[in-house]
């Protein structure tokens, strides 16, 4: 297999390293993105991330600019009014 050469390399595609991915190639960066297996126990029959992520005004105004906005809007998106969070002991 030959060896690619890049400008940056990112470890993880989640949502930052994705964005970040996005935006340095639109800035003409060559990128790979390093993405680890999802884990063992990750219950394949479900078809979407039980994850919450809180996304800033700033964090829109930076996706619009990246042109992806629209997808996230489109996808499982509502205003958040509370939270609490807590350390599972």
């Amino acid at each position: 297999m030959r060896q690619k050469n890049f400008d940056i390399t990112i470890c993880g595609g989640g949502m930052v390293g994705m964005a970040l991915a996005n935006s340095l190639a639109k800035n003409d960066f060559s990128v790979a993105i390093i993405e680890n297996k999802r884990p063992k126990n990750f219950d394949q029959k479900q078809d979407f991330d039980l994850r919450v992520s809180a996304i800033t005004r700033d964090t829109i105004d930076f996706f619009k600019n990246l042109d992806v906005w629209e997808y996230i809007n489109d996808k499982r998106l509502c205003a958040l009014h509370s939270m609490r969070v807590w350390e599972e002991s």
